[in-house]
């Protein structure tokens, strides 16, 4: 079984305030919430910033451990950066998630109103001048040592559709607002580590689903019409492929690069590597509740593009990660944890659900 000893610092694991710190930014967010839940499960001492009034609930729930130390605010204000160097009290590691979303790709496919001018200053503030902000403060202030900074594939988002993974290193090609400015923060945070010699870890991540995602994706919105004992569906865009990773492989594979200690590279692709179909994953949520009603309809949406899935065989390499959640198991237990609110199976454990029948039957 994996288990937490194989990447989480030895020191670490007994709930207290021993070793290094982490600060979680976007603590209160999807991902941000699971991976506060993960590096805590892992017994390091946690301090999770957002502009949310608290943390939700399932980042402690059914956990006997020291919660995080929360501060709330805007990374971009002096005093709140200052507020979380009182809370770390000297040395403490970054994993960066904080970001606005809202002029992704699929915007305007989920029936988003189109951002006004401030929406936009307001992304590339915080995609493209926090990271750099914070990084350049905590250097300063002495007390840095590992800054994992989590982008997205939408860095890539300008490319043409091909079945051809797109590797790491390869140029980026922002598409949009998100894109730009998410590749906006990934430069300056290169700049300074030239400059500064920053211990600096870019991982990109795309398609993350799961838990407490909410209707931000087509995947959300479906889930939450199952959870209500509702159908789902749409006109079209049942043939339109996305690289889909279920969020507590996603958490793992972050954890496990907040903890490795001399990788070789920067940037790291925390993804499946794979695409799939809206039609597809229509078909996994019967085999997942046999009562869900979901139909992603048929062609192409027109709001959506081709995109390529990510290379993840560097991650797989040197770090150990690969996605491990097949998507029939990944939906059951997303809908479970949504029901029950427990939390089920940690991001550190293996899947412990059954593989379910294909359409082939099996």
């Amino acid at each position: 079984m994996w288990k937490a000893d194989d990447v989480i610092p030895a020191g670490n694991k007994d709930g207290s305030d021993k070793g290094t710190p982490v600060l979680v930014t976007g603590a209160a967010g999807f991902v941000g919430s699971h991976v506060s839940r993960a590096i805590l499960r892992a017994g390091r001492k946690v301090v999770a910033t957002d502009l949310a009034a608290a943390l939700p609930a399932h980042v402690t729930a059914g956990l006997d451990l020291q919660p995080p130390r929360y501060v709330r605010g805007d990374l971009l204000e002096d005093d709140v950066l200052s507020s979380i160097l009182h809370e770390c009290g000297g040395a403490l590691d970054v994993v960066h998630t904080a970001a606005v979303i809202r002029f992704s790709q699929l915007a305007g496919s989920l029936g988003e109103a189109r951002p006004a001018g401030q929406d936009f200053l307001r992304s590339f503030a915080v995609n493209a001048s926090t990271p750099c902000l914070l990084g350049v403060r905590l250097h300063e202030a002495g007390v840095l040592r590992r800054f994992v900074h989590v982008s997205t594939r939408a860095v890539f988002g300008g490319g043409p559709p091909s079945a051809d993974p797109v590797g790491e290193d390869e140029p980026l090609r922002p598409a949009g607002v998100y894109g730009s400015s998410k590749a906006a923060g990934e430069l300056g945070l290169l700049a300074l580590r030239d400059q500064f010699g920053l211990d600096l870890r870019i991982a990109r991540i795309t398609g993350v689903f799961g838990p407490y995602q909410g209707p931000v994706s087509f995947i959300g919105q479906a889930a939450d019409a199952v959870l209500a004992g509702k159908p789902y569906d749409v006109a079209a865009g049942g043939d339109d492929a996305y690289e889909l990773t279920y969020v507590k492989d996603t958490v793992r594979g972050l954890v496990m690069l907040l903890s490795a200690e001399h990788p070789a590279h920067t940037y790291y692709h925390v993804a499946s590597g794979s695409t799939t179909t809206l039609r597809e994953v229509a078909s996994a949520f019967a085999r997942a509740e046999p009562a869900a009603q979901v139909d992603f309809g048929s062609g192409h949406d027109a709001g959506a593009s081709g995109r390529a899935p990510l290379q993840v065989q560097r991650a797989e390499a040197e770090l150990g990660f690969t996605a491990r959640w097949a998507l029939d198991e990944a939906l059951r237990d997303y809908l479970e944890v949504e029901r029950s609110g427990d939390y089920g199976t940690e991001a550190f454990d293996p899947p412990n659900t059954p593989v379910l029948a294909t359409d082939e039957g099996s």
